[in-house]
């Protein structure tokens, strides 16, 4: 992801809902691999989305910063990243999705 262009929250809601409709469309033409790539991306833009409201953040930018600063974030770590895991982690999504012996059992495969 281009660290300047895209990152306003309106734009990253954007994206994952086209993101969406790009896996749709993949998957309906049996292009498995390029549809699942798709959806990661729609999911990877929903949870940045969701982490932008739930800090008040406008940008991605400003979003890691706040991340930073709540050391909420591993040092190592940044919040433009590929990694489903870790953005779910900072949603404090993934307990819920633990619960659910099925949903963990497919995201792990997907993951």
């Amino acid at each position: 992801m281009v660290r300047t262009l895209y990152q306003g929250v309106s734009e990253q809601s954007k994206a994952s809902r086209h993101r969406f409709d790009d896996a749709r469309v993949l998957f309906n033409g049996a292009r498995w691999r390029g549809s699942m790539y798709m959806a990661g991306y729609a999911v990877e833009c929903l949870l940045t989305t969701k982490l932008m409201r739930m800090f008040s953040c406008n940008t991605l930018s400003d979003l890691e910063d706040e991340l930073r600063r709540r050391n909420a974030l591993p040092p190592a770590a940044t919040i433009f990243t590929h990694q489903l895991e870790l953005l779910m982690m900072l949603t404090q999504s993934m307990p819920r999705l633990r619960q659910n012996q099925e949903q963990w059992a497919v995201f792990n495969t997907v993951n």
